[in-house]
């Protein structure tokens, strides 16, 4: 017998609404599944190859200096639905997702890392599924490590934010089957997730003072104070071959802006100890 028998409602996409896919690259290579890889090439051909959902564009923003190479093979891609966008300003995630915002034409957008790939043909359908209803803001898959265990199942906050389960089995039902069935959480991983451009706009996307952590974190509790809900949903996965294409480490100026700006959200002990 199945030890966790919850019903699942598949919610149908009467249409398709434009989605508007922001990537935001610097053109990395890595070792993927024991292949040198350009990450992002990687990514725009999973979605091009394996999504069932058609209505798309692709608007991939892209490092001024990064190399022909990976430009060449950008272009090569003949899909009308890719967008090559140039960026010649410093680093800064919030703000390429930003750009990508501004030169959107969805009705919906997806930030989505470089270094992702998609498993599952439904992904797309799966998740703006959850925008049917009106006061879904935001919405994200399970993310899987490149050895298949989790790296991602929404974001918890308490100690303090990190990727909730991140490492444990993808098989893993967790506490009360909770890896197992979609529920409200207080944010997901900007690594992939798929928002309304409307409250996208609203919040004021994302900002550009977390140049390369916390934006998301950021982004979600503006969301929830707008009084909206977000998802996490374990009925689609994708690949995130995390800090594949970025320096992992985290700027303590980052760590003391979130909690000077969000302290009520967050341990009062771990605030005092860390501004």
């Amino acid at each position: 017998a199945d030890p966790w028998p919850y019903q699942r409602i598949i919610r149908e996409v009467p249409q398709e609404p434009l989605i508007s896919i922001i990537i935001p690259t610097c053109g990395t290579y890595k070792t993927v599944f024991g292949v040198e890889t350009c990450l992002v090439i990687n990514a725009v051909e999973s979605i091009l190859s394996k999504s069932s959902y058609r209505n798309y564009e692709l608007l991939v923003i892209i490092d001024d200096d990064t190399s022909e190479r990976v430009w060449d093979g950008l272009r090569s891609i003949r899909d009308s639905r890719v967008h090559l966008v140039r960026y010649d300003k410093p680093f800064n995630f919030a703000s390429k997702c930003n750009l990508g915002s501004v030169l959107s034409r969805g009705e919906h957008l997806l930030m989505l890392n470089d270094d992702t790939e998609v498993i599952d043909e439904h992904w797309l359908h799966t998740l703006v599924g959850y925008l049917e209803e009106p006061d879904v803001a935001m919405v994200g898959p399970m993310l899987l490590l490149e050895d298949g265990r989790i790296q991602s199942a929404g974001h918890s906050n308490n100690p303090s934010p990190h990727n909730f389960r991140s490492g444990a089995s993808a098989g893993d039902p967790g506490e009360f089957g909770i890896l197992t069935i979609a529920r409200e959480t207080s944010g997901i991983t900007g690594a992939c997730a798929l928002i309304r451009k409307t409250v996208y706009d609203e919040v004021g996307g994302m900002s550009p003072v977390f140049p390369k952590a916390f934006n998301d974190v950021d982004l979600g509790f503006k969301i929830l104070e707008a009084g909206y809900r977000i998802i996490w949903s374990p009925h689609t996965r994708v690949y995130h071959f995390e800090t594949a294409s970025r320096d992992p480490e985290v700027d303590s100026e980052e760590v003391v802006l979130l909690l000077d700006r969000w302290k009520s959200k967050f341990d009062a002990d771990l605030y005092c100890r860390l501004t």
